[in-house]
């Protein structure tokens, strides 16, 4: 694996070419208010590597498939992927993206039942 060892995770070096993502989400109601709220576990090639707290990305607003979005933003951000963005404004789904660039793509997530399990 060509990455290097920072604190939370690890981060691609130049070159870098991931063979597999795994999104894991977890999602929470609020009743009271009625939002949705979701927090991202991502491995890359079977290494966790992010987000942590230290990346100060704990939850977010959304439900449904939103923790796909956070994820490939999080991803093109630390570098890991570089999406197409679209003339509408719009961007790449991560798991086309991953399509066209023979990597597989695995995401589940998961209901808690307390803002803490996020």
């Amino acid at each position: 694996m060509v990455t290097e060892q920072v604190k939370g995770g690890l981060a691609p070096r130049p070159g870098f070419e991931p063979h597999s993502i795994t999104v894991i989400g977890r999602e929470w109601r609020d009743r009271q208010a009625g939002n949705t709220y979701h927090s991202i576990t991502i491995l890359v090639n079977g290494h966790f590597v992010g987000p942590t707290r230290e990346h100060g990305e704990t939850m977010s607003y959304g439900g449904d498939s939103m923790y796909e979005e956070s994820a490939a933003e999080w991803l093109e951000k630390e570098g890991y992927i570089q999406r197409v963005r679209y003339s509408s404004g719009g961007k790449q789904t991560l798991w086309r993206y991953c399509e066209e660039h023979g990597i597989t793509y695995y995401r589940t997530s998961v209901p808690v039942s307390r803002r803490k399990d996020l």
